[in-house]
Order: C-alpha cells, then sequence, then structure tokens
C-alpha cells in the first residue's frame, strides 16, 4: 500500500488486527497521549465515567502499517 506521509508518498503493508487485547491497548496508548482521540475515535463513557475501552475493542479492527525501507 502507499500513503503520504510528510509530504512524501511511501509504500508499507498494512494488515487488520482483530485480538481484542492488542486493539484495547492502543486505544488506550492513543488517548493516553490525547484525550480528545477518545471522542474522536467514538469511545463510550462506563456509568462511572471511565472509558469502556473493552466495548471500544470488541467493535473496532486495528490497522498496523510497516513501512517498507526506502532505497
Amino acid at each position: 500500500m502507499q500513503l503520504r506521509l510528510a509530504g512524501r508518498t511511501v509504500s508499507g503493508t498494512a494488515w487488520a488486527v482483530k485480538d481484542e487485547a492488542e486493539v484495547g491497548a492502543a486505544l488506550r496508548d492513543l488517548i493516553a497521549s490525547q484525550s480528545s482521540h477518545a471522542r474522536l475515535a467514538g469511545v463510550h463513557k462506563n456509568d462511572d465515567g471511565s472509558l469502556d475501552l473493552d466495548r471500544a475493542a470488541r467493535e473496532r479492527v486495528l490497522i498496523r502499517v510497516e513501512l517498507t525501507p526506502a532505497s
């Protein structure tokens, strides 16, 4: 696959990760680095106000991308 990154077209391989634990960990890390991502990703809150990462992980897949080294 190809994508634009910092104004350049780069190549790589992408795959879907369905493992709920891995998806949940990635969401947790993303939201920890920028809390507004919870809203953007549609992560719901539990009754106690905590983020429902388990539900979010069940409802989503993670797309991993491995970039091909430039030659």
